[in-house]
């Protein structure tokens, strides 16, 4: 087997959900394979570092690595389920074959995580990264505060683009001057939370950011704007292209 995609989440099955009851059989298995090329993960509501022992067995074949956490829709979870900085150090440290890496990253008290986006910049040999970014109800540096309007309706406030534009560009920017030969082509920063307007329940909305590097011969280096932006300028829901 070369190539894994698995979701699964702790306790009893609902909604047609493979369950499981100890994240222990999931990295057993993961464990059990050799030289795994592919692993994706949707993980529901257990923290993925669980999984990172199994992971780095594989440091010597993975080239895609893709583990994604959606916003809580049982409102259950404390927090956010992120990678420790010293995960991603080792991810960085022994995976020297990744050339595709899809991760969560928390806000730092409602702000870009610059100590996070530091360690990521020193990942040049992957060609495509995602990161998925969970904006909070309560006001932060991406978005106002989610509450009612004076109408009584309550809708999610929008992106403040501007500034998600402003980290996204800075990390792709960042990534070629700590290595001005970096593979990096293509970056999304995907900023998700839930929108709760509708009295049925709570469903999850996206609004990502790409940067694509120019592939034109004459264009600048990547850090000096040799690169492209692009947004859909609004939420929507989740999974929808």
């Amino acid at each position: 087997m070369k190539s894994l995609r698995i979701g699964f989440k702790t306790g009893p099955r609902e909604h047609g959900t493979l369950t499981c009851e100890d994240p222990a059989l999931v990295r057993a298995f993961i464990e059990s394979i050799n030289g795994l090329q592919e692993l994706f993960v949707t993980n529901f509501d257990d923290n993925p570092g669980s999984l990172f022992s199994a992971i780095l067995k594989h440091h010597g074949s993975l080239q895609t690595l893709a583990i994604h956490t959606p916003p809580d829709q049982t409102y259950k979870r404390k927090a956010l389920p992120v990678w420790t900085t010293e995960q991603l150090e080792q991810l960085h440290e022994h995976f020297a074959k990744l050339s595709h890496l899809e991760i969560d990253i928390g806000l730092a008290e409602g702000q870009w995580p610059s100590h996070i986006a530091t360690i990521l910049a020193q990942f040049s040999r992957v060609r495509t990264l995602k990161l998925y970014v969970e904006v909070p109800i309560a006001a932060s540096g991406f978005s106002d505060e989610y509450k009612y309007d004076v109408w009584g309706s309550v809708r999610p406030p929008p992106l403040k683009e501007d500034r998600g534009n402003e980290v996204v560009t800075g990390l792709f920017r960042q990534v070629f001057k700590v290595d001005p030969y970096a593979f990096l082509t293509h970056l999304e920063v995907c900023f998700t939370r839930l929108d709760i307007s509708d009295r049925m329940g709570s469903y999850i909305v996206e609004n990502p950011i790409w940067v694509r590097r120019s592939e034109r011969d004459d264009a600048p280096r990547p850090d000096e704007g040799g690169f492209g932006v692009d947004c859909i300028g609004s939420w929507r829901v989740a999974g929808r292209q």
